[in-house]
């Protein structure tokens, strides 16, 4: 049986729609992997939770990349990627089994998956998300980083400290998540394709000011790793227990380091044609999601390049691009702050061409960011 089917292992009696509703889990697992592959870095917890699906004990699972490499989320296109670029450094490429973004991950990044049985947690996702990753708080505290939540992310003064995903894998609930340590911006822009050069240097200065610790914040990741143990068994009601893989599971974290890296995996839910991945690159939109509530963008319209950030659903930060227009500074001094349907795109609409551009390119971006697009 190879992994694909694995993940749909069969409900639990009595787990659909159910609810926690104070019950405890019996046993949490603790396994503290260390220092392992990229590619066992993700097959460790794939194999937790198809073993966790079919019945072995809940898991709080630790460890750290050995080498860096890049992760995609279930959903996410090839085309966020500079593979180019991810080949030349050498770096693995591995598309996991829960949502999320492309991420760049390495050593100064220590990792942590939850994995428990659906009738542990809410039936809502949200709910569950919630409650997966609350205990975390806790251990971050212990860390130095007095993290808070802050539009559904961990983060400390704007700055995010956690990136996590969720899903149902293998018929258990798993939600991932990582201590930041320290936040290479350089290099995990680096492997994101962008149109060109200043595009890429200004998506490092984005990421450099809201991901990650400020580096001058101490981080203690021996004191974040006890935090989680603690934390999770009071959240459940449990005494935690050092455990290690079951004999399924060590079976099947062979098949999943095979899978996650495979030229057909890689493709995604569908596949993507070689067409596909050109057309979206020739797109007028250029967005990066840099954290919950900021993303990196360039918008072509004719002759007229915008380049912004989008903060809370406000240009910021807007440089206009237009060697066949007046090159008015002002115009994108007008476009500073403005949000969908803002007077400052009206009035420079009924301006010249170059800056009728410029608030047409504004617009695009601005209704794009309000439908969700990324």
């Amino acid at each position: 049986m190879g992994p694909e089917a694995l993940l749909e292992a069969p409900a639990r009696p009595g787990s659909r729609g159910s609810r926690r509703a104070g019950r405890t889990l019996g046993t949490l697992r603790v396994l503290d992997f260390g220092a392992v592959s990229p590619v066992r870095s993700q097959s460790l917890w794939h194999a937790l939770a198809c073993g966790v699906g079919r019945g072995s004990p809940a898991a709080l699972a630790l460890c750290r990349p050995a080498q860096p490499y890049v992760s995609l989320g279930y959903h996410r296109p090839l085309t966020d990627l500079d593979l180019e670029t991810c080949r030349r450094r050498g770096l693995p490429v591995l598309r996991r089994l829960v949502g999320g973004g492309t991420v760049y991950l390495d050593s100064r990044q220590l990792f942590f998956q939850v994995v428990v049985p659906p009738e542990a947690v809410p039936a809502a996702r949200s709910q569950a998300v919630a409650e997966l990753l609350g205990p975390a708080r806790a251990a971050f505290e212990a860390a130095g980083l007095p993290a808070d939540f802050d539009q559904g992310e961990l983060a400390v003064a704007g700055r995010k400290v956690c990136g996590h995903g969720a899903g149902l894998v293998g018929g258990a609930v798993v939600v991932v998540g990582n201590l930041l340590e320290r936040f290479d911006a350089v290099a995990a822009a680096g492997v994101l394709w962008a149109p060109d050069v200043e595009s890429r240097r200004r998506l490092a200065g984005r990421m450099a000011e809201c991901v990650g610790p400020d580096p001058t914040w101490p981080v203690d990741a021996q004191a974040f790793g006890e935090g989680l143990v603690s934390a999770y068994a009071e959240a459940f009601g449990v005494t935690p227990e050092p455990g290690g893989l079951t004999p399924f599971e060590e079976r099947v974290v062979r098949r999943f380091d095979r899978m996650l890296g495979s030229p057909a995996f890689l493709r995604g839910p569908g596949g993507q044609s070689e067409t596909q991945l050109t057309e979206r690159r020739r797109a007028e939109i250029w967005t990066v999601k840099v954290r919950a509530g900021v993303v990196e963008a360039r918008v072509v319209l004719d002759s007229t390049v915008l380049r912004a950030a989008l903060v809370g659903g406000r240009l910021r930060d807007v440089v206009v691009e237009d060697p066949e227009g007046d090159q008015d500074p002002g115009v994108a001094m007008a476009l500073e702050g403005a949000t969908e349907g803002s007077p400052a795109l009206e009035a420079l609409a009924r301006g010249g061409p170059s800056a009728a551009r410029a608030a047409e390119a504004a617009a695009r971006l601005l209704a794009r960011a309000r439908g969700g697009g990324e």
